[in-house]
């Protein structure tokens, strides 16, 4: 007996609804909400934002029962933590030394300008960047986002480009260039931490080493806020 076309049609259209409401997240929640508060709320408000996203992204994550909350690597193969940290150590020292050299190249009077010409900012962001904007971002997009859209990827090398993608489409807000593309290469990266450890605290570290060393060198005014007029 044959099924007929009208049933076909709404088992299929059924299937697919799940995908298509993580779809519909995906665009709303991570390409038009950062436009959003980008350019219809103040930049003083913009920290608080993130951490009430943050903050209805964990609630959101607690009603699906196959998220993960422990920070475990569940990866089978995955890098133990020494030998994770070993190399988010040196591969930031690698980064560091040629960002620096880039400075010394083409900024020389902006190296090092916060630390010289605001001292007391520089350090209240280097001590504070890393719990109050580097982990939160990294709960989104890292665990929120790798939990939720896998299986519209399909492989984690295409959740990891679609997450430091979306990261990087974040800074849009900041307006200029240099964001983007700091931004682009940081996300991918820690995409990559996350997908090969599942360790939100490895993530969000290796994030905040990047930060406080865009603070430090002399990038600061690329991605903070207060530049924003």
């Amino acid at each position: 007996m044959a099924v007929p076309e009208s049933l076909v049609s709404r088992i299929d259209g059924a299937l697919a609804a799940p995908s298509r409401a993580r779809w519909v997240e995906l665009v709303f929640g991570f390409v038009a909400l950062p436009l959003a508060v980008g350019f219809f709320v103040a930049p003083v408000w913009w920290m608080p934002s993130l951490w009430a996203i943050a903050a209805l992204a964990v609630w959101v994550l607690r009603r699906d029962p196959g998220a993960v909350w422990k920070d475990v690597d569940p990866q089978p193969g995955a890098p133990d933590r020494r030998r994770a940290m070993r190399h988010i150590v040196i591969r930031f020292v690698a980064c560091a030394g040629v960002l620096a050299l880039a400075m010394i190249l083409w900024m020389p009077e902006r190296l090092f300008q916060w630390p010289r010409e605001k001292p007391l900012l520089w350090l209240a962001i280097v001590v504070l960047y890393p719990l109050l904007s580097a982990y939160p971002q990294g709960f989104l997009y890292r665990r929120y986002f790798f939990r939720r859209f896998s299986t519209l990827f399909r492989t984690r090398a295409r959740l990891g480009i679609a997450s430091a993608l979306l990261f990087a489409w974040m800074h849009v807000i900041f307006r200029n260039e240099y964001a983007l593309v700091l931004t682009l290469f940081g996300g991918a990266m820690f995409a990559q931490t996350y997908g090969r450890t599942g360790s939100l605290r490895l993530a969000s570290f290796e994030h905040a080493l990047y930060g406080n060393l865009v603070f430090t060198i002399g990038l600061g005014n690329t991605i903070y806020h207060g530049s924003v007029g």
